[in-house]
C-alpha cells in the first residue's frame, strides 16, 4: 500500500473491507454514516442482555463499538471513550455461601468471625439499597465488591478492580483514578458518583492532580448541622458563606 495515503482515505478503505458495502461509503458526515449503519444493522439474533444475573452492558452497545473501533482504525475499543464526564460504581458480588440466603434465619449469619466455610476467601460487606439521602436502607451478606470506572457519554467501561467485601468504596477510588491516568488521560475530567465516595480527599485530589470537579450527592451520615448566617446561608468549612 503507498505511503502516500493518508489517514482519511484509510479508514474509507476499513469502512469498505469490514462492512462489504459501498453504498454506505459517501462524503456524508460521520455521525450520519454510523447513524444510517447502526439503525439497518439487524442485531436481533443476538440477545442484547443476559436472561439470568446482572443486566450488565448491552451486547448491541459493544457490537457497535467494535464496528467503529475497527472503520476508524483505532487500535483499541478505549480510542472510543470520551473522559470528559467519568462515573465510578461498585456492585455486590455475593458469595455462594447460605448465610447470603435471605430465607435463612440464622441470627449470627453476619457476624465477621462467622466465616462461612464455602468461601473462606470472601469477606463481609454492606451496601446501601437507596441513594436518596433521607432512607437508611443497608443489606449485609459475604462476597466481594466489583469496581468499574465508566465512560459516561459511551457508557463503555474504563477500568474494573475487584476487591473484597469490606473494602470502602471511597479508599480505592483515587488509586482508580490514577491507574486510569497511566493510559488514559482524565485531565478536566467531571467525576461522578454516588454518596458512599463524599470524602474531602476525593474532591482535593480530583481538583488538584487532574483539574477536573465532581459531582457527588452530600452523605450526611455522621455529621451535624452546618452554621448557619442570620439569612439562612450555610457556612462552609473554609468559613465562607454558601450560595
Amino acid at each position: 500500500m503507498s505511503k502516500s495515503i493518508h489517514r482519511e482515505e484509510l479508514i474509507v478503505i476499513y469502512r469498505q473491507e469490514v462492512l462489504k458495502d459501498i453504498r454506505l461509503f459517501t462524503s456524508q458526515p460521520v455521525a450520519k454514516f454510523y447513524d444510517s449503519l447502526f439503525l439497518n444493522l439487524d442485531l436481533s439474533f443476538v440477545p442484547e442482555f443476559p436472561k439470568t444475573g446482572r443486566k450488565g452492558f448491552s451486547n448491541h452497545a459493544m457490537i457497535c463499538s467494535f464496528i467503529v473501533m475497527k472503520c476508524e482504525g483505532f487500535s483499541m475499543i478505549t480510542d472510543l471513550v470520551d473522559t470528559s464526564f467519568i462515573g465510578l460504581d461498585s456492585t455486590p458480588i455475593a458469595a455462594n455461601t447460605s448465610q447470603n440466603n435471605p430465607k435463612s434465619f440464622l441470627s449470627n449469619k453476619f457476624k465477621p468471625d462467622n466465616q462461612p466455610k464455602a468461601d473462606t476467601d470472601c469477606k463481609l460487606g454492606v451496601h446501601t439499597a437507596s441513594n436518596q439521602t433521607n432512607e437508611k436502607k443497608y443489606e449485609f451478606y459475604w462476597g466481594d465488591k466489583n469496581h468499574v470506572l465508566v465512560d459516561c457519554i459511551s457508557g463503555l467501561p474504563i477500568y474494573e478492580l475487584t476487591t473484597t467485601a469490606n473494602v470502602h468504596d471511597s479508599t480505592v477510588a483515587l488509586d482508580i483514578l490514577a491507574d486510569t491516568h497511566t493510559f488514559l488521560p482524565i485531565t478536566e475530567c467531571t467525576f461522578l458518583a454516588d454518596k458512599g465516595y463524599d470524602v474531602k480527599n476525593i474532591y482535593n485530589q480530583v481538583q488538584e492532580l487532574y483539574q477536573g470537579e465532581c459531582i457527588i450527592p452530600l452523605n450526611k451520615r455522621s455529621t451535624k448541622n452546618p452554621k448557619l448566617l442570620p439569612q439562612g446561608n450555610p457556612v462552609c468549612d473554609a468559613g465562607l458563606a454558601m450560595w
